[in-house]
């Protein structure tokens, strides 16, 4: 999985190449000479995000059944199933096809759900401030309307998985 975060970064690195107004081979040089204490950080807050990730995911599940380490399983496999298919829809069907072999299934996709409409949420406040953070810093990603397409398809999905929820 660790192979797969790299690889996926390495991606995004290459379509910020490709897209970025801004970018240059300067800017790629300075993220490469990371203090060493930063690099033995990178996999160590990623553990420490996928505990709390399946911790919340146990939380929502509130089955004995689904501990702290089946829920991290189930969240890799969520990501898993993220990376895999078209614009992420495949990750909340992996996250209820793996929880239902645990919970019922009604359970395992309201769980899909509220996991959907929890991490909608945090996009519709933190999209918004992050554009207006570039645009304060006089960032031009060179994507006219950006900023308003992305802020209402998070909101419609907000709005449908918090009216499902």
């Amino acid at each position: 999985m660790l192979l797969l975060t790299l690889a996926l970064s390495a991606l995004g690195l290459l379509l910020l190449a490709l897209t970025g107004q801004r970018f240059s081979p300067e800017d790629f040089g300075a993220l490469v000479k990371l203090d060493p204490l930063y690099l033995v950080l990178v996999p160590v807050t990623l553990v420490l995000w996928w505990l709390v990730a399946g911790w919340r995911i146990q939380m929502l599940v509130g089955s004995k059944d689904v501990g702290l380490l089946r829920a991290t399983r189930a969240l890799l496999l969520s990501l898993y199933g993220a990376a895999v298919t078209p614009g992420s829809t495949g990750a909340n069907v992996a996250l209820a096809w793996f929880l239902s072999r645990y919970v019922s299934s009604r359970r395992a996709a309201a769980t899909a759900i509220f996991v959907l409409a929890l991490d909608m949420v945090y996009f519709a406040w933190s999209l918004p401030l992050c554009f207006l953070l570039l645009q304060l810093r006089g960032i031009d990603l060179n994507l006219p309307l950006i900023g308003p397409v992305l802020g209402v398809i998070v909101g419609v999905v907000a709005l449908t998985a918090g009216g499902l929820a």
